[in-house]
């Protein structure tokens, strides 16, 4: 997973640069949507947050930033497909409790990441 966060910068580089050759708004006026791409750069939030498990296990996230990048195609004036990958690192502390009682302290990181295919009339 940390390989995919050394990509991110590369890859977030050339879509930009992609995205900022297209025609700007004022050159597509009077232009229709079909046939024409989108891509997008989100910036996802994730809050910090608290759970407990049982027999008094529990775990603490950290809130952290994530990124990722979209695209979207427009198939005819009214429909888009389009694709997004979100991804986040977020650090946490645990309480783990073993059968017999005894409990450990952990921490670490959560590497998490979003995979959407999506349509949009």
């Amino acid at each position: 997973m940390k390989s995919i966060f050394r990509l991110f910068p590369i890859v977030a580089v050339g879509v930009l640069a992609g995205a900022l050759m297209l025609p700007s708004s004022a050159q597509a006026q009077g232009r229709t949507r079909a046939g024409s791409w989108e891509f997008l750069l989100p910036v996802i939030y994730s809050p910090s947050t608290s759970f407990n498990g049982e027999g008094g296990s529990s775990a603490d996230l950290n809130s952290d930033l994530g990124f990722g990048f979209g695209f979207g195609y427009n198939l005819n004036n009214h429909l888009q497909l389009g694709g997004l990958i979100t991804w986040s690192s977020r650090s946490y502390n645990a309480t783990l409790v073993d059968t017999d009682g005894t409990t450990r302290k952990a921490n670490g990181t959560l590497d998490s990441s979003t995979l959407a295919f999506n349509a949009t009339y």
